[in-house]
């Protein structure tokens, strides 16, 4: 937070709200200003201590009086309102805030001196570059060159598997295309035999059909002959029937003299 946000050394509460909201603002966060003021309002109010002090004064200055709040001191001196909020105001701390606080400021140095010692110890405890050891050296590197060279192996043994397998791949698709134009290939020798069988059905079956129809025409011929000749012979019996009725007392005077109907 010293480093990054604000150039302070002062952990304050204060500072660690407006860090946060400036990290807020910077990253493109949500901040919602009316619950901050209202929050803060909320607990100096509740605050019995005479230390407790508002924090955003200015911000709070200005939305009153946009608000148009009235207000008991009317143009504080040490409130500027047409300034807008910057990250060097943000920096800033003012005379009221700076006298009250004088009497803390001894507590805050004291952690300042523990950080400092920490980040010199720590900078102890790292071992310079210079002390190391050239065999050290030689046999970190040996074992960084085997590394490399069993990481080497492996992908060597994954390329030719990989490679492996793209054969197989390939020979399967091979296989399967073989199979696939052999299968087309009897399939049209088969629709071409069917077709064939089919063509020659339908010509037998017409074949049979036109020869029905002329045996039966034949059959018609023939029996509309021999109905005429049966009627001719039908005739010509009755005639020749009539005709022997009529003389039969010639050939036999016991029959009587006359017409005699003979069927």
């Amino acid at each position: 937070m010293k480093r990054s946000i604000l150039g302070t050394v002062n952990n304050s509460e204060v500072n660690k709200k407006r860090a946060i909201m400036l990290y807020c603002i910077i990253m493109g966060g949500e901040v919602k200003v009316h619950e901050i003021i209202a929050n803060d309002i909320q607990r100096l109010a509740e605050k019995n201590s005479a230390e407790g002090w508002l924090h955003y004064p200015s911000t709070i200055m200005r939305l009153c009086m946009r608000a148009k709040v009235p207000m008991e001191e009317a143009n504080p001196t040490w409130l500027h309102p047409g300034m807008p909020i910057t990250i060097e105001r943000m920096m800033i701390v003012t005379e009221a805030q700076q006298s009250r606080r004088l009497p803390r400021r001894r507590q805050r140095n004291e952690p300042m001196e523990e950080e400092g010692l920490q980040e010199e110890e720590e900078q102890q405890h790292i071992p310079p570059h210079n002390t190391l050891d050239m065999t050290q050296m030689q046999e970190a590197i040996g074992r960084l060159s085997q590394q490399y060279m069993r990481i080497q192996e492996r992908q060597e043994e994954y390329h030719s598997q990989y490679m492996k397998n793209q054969q197989e791949q390939e020979e399967w698709q091979l296989r399967m295309m073989n199979k696939q134009s052999e299968f087309e290939s009897k399939f049209f020798v088969m629709q071409e035999e069917h077709a064939f069988q089919a063509h020659e059905s339908f010509g037998k079956l017409a074949q049979m059909q036109a020869e029905n129809m002329r045996a039966l025409k034949e059959f018609t011929t023939l029996q509309e002959a021999r109905y005429e000749v049966q009627a001719d012979y039908n005739i010509n019996s009755q005639i020749k029937l009539n005709y022997i009725g009529e003389h039969l007392h010639n050939m036999d005077p016991a029959f009587p003299k006359g017409k005699v109907r003979l069927k």
